[in-house]
């Protein structure tokens, strides 16, 4: 199924924020993250999307994995990076809350609020500061 021309704008827009914080937008290869800062912006996300503690324990894989829940238990790929832990988060809540397919317009604005919410908190700068240590 084709992504929407609103679609694409809006995930125009969540590249425009990645790239503004110097972080690179691609979901394959982004800039990495600190597990425990990761793991506090995932819950924050969750919490502040679906308006409930998040039900998950958290695990972080390495490799060709991606950030995503498995069984009860949300893996994050820390090597892949902030985009790809955003990405895969946007879709579990997309899915929680039964959006009408993966990409459409809904999930891409899903996707923008949450990438910005994950810049207001400095999230990326403290994992960069961490991770520099």
């Amino acid at each position: 199924m084709k992504t929407s021309k609103e679609s694409m704008m809006w995930y125009g827009k969540v590249n425009e924020i990645w790239e503004s914080i110097g972080v690179d937008p691609c979901v394959w290869s982004s800039t990495p993250a600190d597990f425990k800062i990761a793991s506090k912006a995932v819950k924050a996300l969750w919490k502040k999307e679906m308006q409930t503690k998040f039900p998950y324990t958290i695990t972080e894989v390495s490799g060709n994995r991606h950030t995503w829940c498995r069984r009860n238990n949300f893996v994050i790929n820390t090597s892949k990076g902030w985009a790809e832990i955003v990405h895969g988060l946007s879709h579990e809540i997309g899915y929680q809350k039964k959006l009408k397919r993966p990409h459409c317009a809904e999930h891409a604005t899903l996707e923008y609020r949450m990438t910005k919410h994950v810049c207001e908190k400095n999230w990326v700068q403290s994992s960069n500061e961490k991770l520099s240590k």
